[in-house]
């Protein structure tokens, strides 16, 4: 029977790594959708989850602070100063988790910061309320963070490339730093010219926005293969075969202890686990000294029957609390849905965006060579709608399908998410649907 459980949420895929002993070779690896990721992990009886997810919509960004060794090493005090530069800079965000870490350069001290509201951990939520032991939760670079830290040579910026079957996710790291992050399905298993493309487009991006290069492509989960078409130098990292779709999860589970302390949980949760610590360290307390009066005079056993007793008290305590805790969180959710269509009827004028932003995205993509916009139309609402049609022209087929291409990530980066797109790639004529966001739109 397992005990715990290393997991790696990508895209709609849950991937387990299932550790028998201390000895990394004998283990069991899974690979399941993530609708019965909660019906695997009750079967196979696991007591506690460590869990890595790639999530879309993480937000970060960075800023400075006075230079303090004292300010350094007072966690409450970041936290605060964190959470106040998050309400300056997100009003409007109301429900989220965050991390941060502390960086130094050039006698510069600053934070760089990961948001993510309460949508992007569904899925965790899920699980804690099902009564599922979440013992941490990282978003899913950190653990690449840690394995190149400890491979070394992590001093200049790079471009991770994960490959997950059909899903691509693209890291851009300085250091420990995120810079951005972005994935894309494609069609193939296999890297091809549209890995290429894509790999490509996101340096440059990176340069453009954020005057850094990376220095190497490097590039995890797909065998080694002759590329070429890279605007800089790349690298295979290999795995064994039977780890190689399963390296977020060996990750986790070599680098747990130096991850401990980044989980991203929210302030419910957080409280609920110191809550829980100290009430266990009580239980296992109290068992203790039943088992140790037994033994020094049975004629005390009426009064072990009392501490037994007592335990099974606190016992009661601690599940009643779990369960409070749990109802609590449903209770919120209800009364929020339950005031939410009325606050949205009182503030809807207010609420609505500036009808401008969404004219961003369709100037950068109308500065696309090759690309005619023929027709725009924008709905205004709390979620600004676009449709967009127009005309791409190409030397050949493939000049207008990586004009095409590159037209759906520049307006996706500049914040249009795509509900639906008709491309007739014989005649270049295009026609895209999508919902304006602002805060989909890369941050510094």
């Amino acid at each position: 029977m397992a005990k715990k459980a290393y997991i790696s949420i990508e895209g709609n895929q849950a991937k387990i790594l299932l550790k028998k002993n201390s000895n990394v070779k004998k283990v069991e690896t899974y690979t399941l959708p993530l609708e019965i990721l909660q019906d695997f992990i009750k079967k196979e009886k696991i007591k506690e989850a460590i869990i890595a997810q790639f999530i879309p919509n993480l937000i970060n960004f960075q800023f400075s602070i006075p230079f303090s060794e004292d300010i350094k090493r007072k966690r409450k005090v970041l936290s605060g100063i964190v959470m106040a530069e998050i309400r300056k800079r997100y009003p409007s965000m109301e429900n989220f988790s965050f991390l941060y870490n502390v960086h130094e350069k050039a006698g510069r001290v600053f934070l760089r910061c990961y948001i993510v509201e309460e949508e992007g951990l569904q899925l965790l939520n899920k699980l804690i309320l099902q009564g599922i032991n979440i013992k941490a939760f990282y978003p899913l670079f950190l653990p690449l963070v840690e394995f190149f830290k400890a491979k070394g040579d992590f001093s200049e910026p790079q471009l991770i490339c994960l490959f997950s079957d059909n899903l691509r996710m693209l890291f851009v790291l300085r250091e420990e730093e995120l810079i951005l992050q972005r994935t894309f399905e494609a069609e193939h298993k296999v890297l091809n010219e549209e890995d290429i493309v894509n790999i490509n487009m996101t340096i440059s991006y990176s340069i453009q926005n954020f005057r850094i290069k990376p220095e190497k492509v490097l590039l995890i989960g797909i065998e080694k293969q002759e590329i070429s078409g890279l605007t800089v130098p790349f690298e295979f990292i290999d795995f064994p075969e039977e780890l190689k779709d399963h390296t977020i999860c060996l990750f986790l589970s070599e680098f747990e202890s130096k991850l401990k302390g980044r989980e991203m949980f929210s302030p419910e949760y957080k409280r609920y686990l110191q809550t829980k610590k100290p009430l266990n360290y009580v239980a296992i307390s109290l068992s203790l000294v039943a088992v140790l009066l037994a033994l020094y005079n049975f004629r005390l056993i009426d009064e072990i029957f009392s501490y037994r007793e007592t335990f099974n008290s606190y016992r009661k305590e601690i599940n009643a609390k779990e369960r409070d805790f749990f109802l609590f969180q449903d209770n919120i959710k209800n009364f929020e849905k339950t005031l939410k269509p009325y606050l949205e009827l009182q503030n809807k004028l207010l609420s609505y965006d500036d009808i401008r932003a969404p004219f961003e995205p369709i100037q950068e993509v109308s500065r696309i060579k090759g690309v005619e916009i023929n027709s725009i139309d924008i709905e205004n609402g709390k979620i600004q709608k676009i449709r967009i049609s127009g005309k791409i022209a190409g030397m050949s087929f493939a000049d207008k399908q990586m004009n095409f291409m590159e037209l759906k990530n520049i307006a996706s980066i500049r914040g249009l998410k795509i509900t639906n797109e008709k491309w007739d790639f014989m005649k270049g004529e295009f026609n895209i649907e999508g919902e304006y966001d602002s805060q989909r739109v890369l941050q510094r």
